[in-house]
């Protein structure tokens, strides 16, 4: 329920700040620059900004298994635990698009975008590995042949 943040400079064992607003298990944490985004079993995407002391909260109404940033941090991709991912614009949370056609109910299944920003990339519990195109939301291809579930990407 809690994030905390320590400052490895200081070598202290106690964190410098602890952000515990999720009413739920964190299951998941991005870092880019001031800003810290957490996903929660409680639907909820956390946006804090640590150096202006702002929390934006996001609901997704299902649990939060993955969050990462795009590139140039416009945009968050997230998984949840309803088979859908969704790209949210960060400043907003409104959601720019959903992917679709991967399993994910039970484990947290990791999604990524590619290097280049125009692939999302994610495991699957049906054993695949499944990629879409980021703008159209088509599903590109899928991997098989692993011996199970893939849970990261």
């Amino acid at each position: 329920k809690t994030v905390r943040i320590w400052d490895l400079r200081t070598r202290s064992r106690g964190s410098m700040q602890s952000l515990a607003e999720a009413t739920d298990s964190v299951l998941c944490v991005a870092v880019a620059g001031d800003e810290i985004v957490s996903g929660c079993t409680d639907g909820a995407i956390r946006r804090y900004d640590v150096r202006k002391g702002q929390l934006v909260v996001d609901s997704l109404l299902q649990p939060v298994g993955s969050v990462s940033f795009s590139k140039d941090r416009a945009c968050m991709l997230v998984s949840t635990l309803d088979h859908n991912i969704r790209l949210l614009e960060r400043d907003t949370g409104n959601i720019l698009a959903t992917y679709s056609g991967h399993v994910n109910k039970r484990f947290k299944v990791q999604s990524t975008l590619d290097p280049t920003d125009s692939v999302v990339i994610s495991g699957s519990e049906d054993n695949r590995i499944c990629m879409w195109d980021l703008v159209e939301a088509k599903l590109l291809c899928t991997l098989t042949g692993h011996g199970g579930p893939v849970l990261c990407a």
